[in-house]
């Protein structure tokens, strides 16, 4: 292949074939996409300049090619004509055709705007978008189209000039570009009338065996042919309109050869087609005679006295009088959207989904109470396929991947009485405007659960959480788990993170200085050559790295010296990093058994000492006579009722004499010394300082020896030390030292056409430190595994 940048994608395909002395077994192909440079290459578009013109589309007097004067390329299109400088100093009346390529930055729908006078014509990848030829003052208009990244598409805009003053420009703009003339290195001068044809289709899909299935293979620039190669066993392809269509009847993973095919040339790319082999079941768990109508009365914990296969998300089998059942199993999404579930059922039910195939996240979608059924029988609850009944029976909506297994759980209770049921429904719905599921879950995408042994995972798992690194000046954040075998020889990364400043550059586990025998850093995975296992793990196997054996590094981990970091272009050297530690945690959660009753020894002068040291910044003889005299709940109440001792006043009290820092950091911390050990509701000072160090800000950076701010935060921590934290997450919010210090101060909902984003750098923040953490918990502490 010659060795020059390409305009479309290519396979490149490498076939091996039998000889003397060998065989060749069914994996004897592989491929490779050759992809062109994403590097912006144009130089603008063709313009041809024509005499005369009318408001008459298909009058000869448009375009004629008597009347073509002049032919160049322009950088863009970005023209305004004032009567004495019309293109050719005629009288005013011509039309323009600009023909070439445009090449989009980003995957994602753009917009289109024009604003000329007079009118106009657009077109993208061969669809007409504007179709305003007419006479008009100078006016916009626009149109949406979705565009493919790096691929270059046909784009023809055609201009009207009518006599007077004349203006042609052309501006788009998208979720992820501001709004812009095109510049010219988006905009290709083809000596062609065409673009070669360019696959835009998803390159990946789901099937599913012995199910239907259809895809339609398109691409860019008005193709009139397709090719499809390497299809699974039951798909076939039409030519002509590029659809695969079909049963198939093998599971597997095939890498399908595709191509589109126009005048000017062809285009290729490999589509993973994913046939998948469900087994279209459920697992079903049934307990008989249990009172009751309520889900608390299932008794999930204690084993079912009949446990089956069932294979329809929906049962309508009636065991008798008061019955409860769990069905538990996996849903494959065949197709990335928003989905909405519905559940109906009698009596009690309700539906739980996880955002992945892990039982543990599991969250509750939708629910059935057992209220009177107003469309009796049954008598509570809602009959079969009754999606509407109760307000809560519809689930938010839920981003879902193709591909991907979700864990989902029923719970349902039945009390007595006849017409016993419950199914699930759903919908893709992109808009969300849907009052009705489609139906209920399909049968092949379910897949069964099976309960594992309640024994202990083998190995250790080890977590990490990232921060800024060195004298990295970020504000992303990310974490990662480390699992290693039980016999220390392999180890399962998985790691993510958000908020960097720019690409990622490389990712590596290093070690700290172990024994004198390696430098500080050493990398010991190199996690940028490690292949990516399917869900996005990566697999280490654990060899000497320099210096250090197998035993060294197995040791180091243990000890708490190896760490994952991120390098991105802006800090090469990385952004940010996190030290692996032991992360305690189980599967599932066993309540630990009821603390005993504690005498109160608040009369001993020693116990309220003791007390006071953890509730106050220190006892004093008054305050340990104020415990022996009312008590541990008496003092604390007392202290609840005691008025707030703010730190903003003091501070205004205070004013420094020099007028360029009237309010100097030294004046808050003289403050909160003065206010720790001098205040009456010492309890409200100690609490307050706890939420100080959670919920942060710093008089270092933005805040230096802005006292009053910082007071004035403080106080909102005083106000809420003893209130409720979502009211505390609010005002810390809307506090000016926190949208300073954080800065989401004027932060904007996102604008297209100004290119503003949201800052999600606050939002992180409350994941990542304000609340509970990234990591899901058990009430004890420790993670959820």
């Amino acid at each position: 292949m010659a060795n020059t940048n390409l305009s479309v994608p290519v396979v490149a395909m490498m076939k091996l074939q039998g000889g003397s002395g060998y065989a060749i077994n069914s994996g004897s192909n592989a491929s490779v996409v050759i992809y062109p440079s994403d590097a912006a290459q144009g130089t603008g578009l063709n313009g041809q300049y024509f005499t005369n013109s009318s408001s008459t589309y298909t009058s000869p007097n448009n375009f004629n090619p008597t009347n073509l004067f002049l032919t160049r390329v322009d950088p863009g299109i970005n023209f305004i004509w004032s009567p004495a400088l019309t293109p050719n100093l005629s009288n005013g009346f011509y039309s323009v055709r600009w023909t070439g390529q445009v090449q989009p930055q980003y995957s994602e729908t753009y917009v289109f705007n024009t604003r000329s006078d007079d009118g106009l014509k657009l077109w993208v990848n061969d669809q007409l978008l504007i179709d305003r030829w007419q006479t008009q003052s100078a006016t916009d208009w626009t149109n949406t189209i979705a565009l493919q990244a790096g691929t270059r598409y046909n784009l023809k805009l055609e201009y009207l000039q009518r006599g007077g003053s004349g203006s042609a420009r052309l501006y788009w703009y998208s979720p992820s570009q501001a709004k812009q003339i095109i510049p010219p290195e988006r905009l290709y001068a083809s000596a062609a009338a065409s673009a070669p044809a360019v696959i835009t289709s998803p390159l990946y899909a789901v099937a599913f065996v012995n199910q239907p299935f259809t895809f339609t293979v398109t691409g860019a620039n008005s193709p009139v042919g397709y090719t499809a190669a390497g299809l699974p066993p039951g798909l076939g392809f039409n030519s002509t309109n590029g659809v695969i269509s079909g049963t198939p009847t093998l599971a597997g993973e095939f890498q399908v050869i595709v191509s589109a095919t126009n005048s000017s040339g062809s285009g290729a790319a490999l589509v993973n087609l994913q046939v998948l082999d469900t087994g279209s079941a459920v697992t079903r768990e049934v307990w008989t005679n249990v009172a009751g109508v309520n889900l608390a009365d299932i008794p999930v914990n204690t084993p079912a006295q009949l446990s089956q296969s069932l294979g329809a998300l929906e049962g309508v089998t009636d065991y008798g009088e008061n019955y409860a059942e769990r069905i538990r199993g996996y849903i494959t999404i065949p197709t990335t959207g928003n989905y909405y579930f519905w559940i109906a059922g009698s009596d009690s039910a309700e539906l739980w989904i996880s955002n992945d195939e892990e039982p543990v996240n599991k969250v509750r979608r939708a629910g059935v109470l057992p209220t009177v059924n107003p469309g009796a029988p049954p008598a509570n609850g809602t009959a079969s396929r009754q999606w509407n009944v109760q307000a809560n029976q519809k689930s938010p909506w839920l981003a879902l991947v193709a591909g991907q297994k979700y864990y989902l759980e029923v719970l349902h209770k039945a009390g007595a009485g006849t017409n016993e049921n419950w199914a699930v429904g759903w919908r893709l719905d992109s808009t969300g405007t849907n009052t009705i599921p489609s139906g209920v879950v399909p049968s092949h995408l379910l897949s069964r659960y099976f309960e594992l042994p309640p024994s202990i995972i083998p190995g250790t798992l080890y977590s990490a959480n990232m921060l800024a690194q060195g004298t990295a000046i970020s504000t992303a954040v990310g974490s990662a788990t480390l699992r290693v075998s039980a016999d220390g020889s392999q180890a399962i990364l998985k790691y993510n993170h958000s908020g960097l400043t720019g690409p990622v550059t490389a990712k590596h586990i290093h070690a700290d200085s172990y024994l004198g025998k390696n430098n500080q850093g050493q990398i010991i995975f190199d996690i940028d050559v490690a292949a990516p296992n399917p869900d996005g793990s990566h697999t280490w196997n654990i060899v000497p790295s320099g210096p250090l054996s197998v035993a060294d590094i197995q040791e180091l981990i243990k000890e708490g010296k190896s760490y994952l970091n991120v390098h991105t272009a802006m800090y090469p050297n990385g952004e940010i990093n996190g030290h692996f530690v032991v992360a305690e945690g189980s599967r599932t959660f066993s309540p630990p058994p009821a603390p005993p009753v504690l005498a109160n020894d608040s009369s001993s002068s020693n116990a309220a000492a003791r007390f006071l040291i953890q509730a106050t910044f220190g006892p004093s003889s008054n305050e340990i006579a104020s415990v022996q005299s009312l008590g541990y709940g008496g003092w604390i109440n007392n202290q609840f009722a005691l008025p707030v001792s703010y730190h903003l006043s003091n501070v205004l009290a205070n004013i420094s004499a020099d007028p360029t820092r009237p309010y100097p950091g030294n004046l808050v911390f003289n403050t909160w010394w003065q206010q720790s050990v001098t205040a009456p509701d010492q309890l409200r000072q100690r609490v307050a300082f706890a939420l100080s160090e959670i919920m942060v800000i710093s008089e270092s950076g933005v805040l230096e020896d802005n006292g009053r701010a910082l007071s004035a935060y403080y106080d909102v921590l005083l106000n809420h030390a003893f209130g409720n934290f979502r009211q505390l997450l609010e005002d810390v919010t809307l506090s000016p030292a926190m949208g300073l210090y954080l800065d989401m101060r004027r932060n904007e909902k996102g604008n297209m056409t100004l290119g503003t984003h949201p800052n999600e750098n606050y939002a992180r923040e409350i994941l990542q430190l304000f609340s509970a953490g990234l990591n899901r918990m058990w009430p004890d502490g420790t993670l959820v595994l």
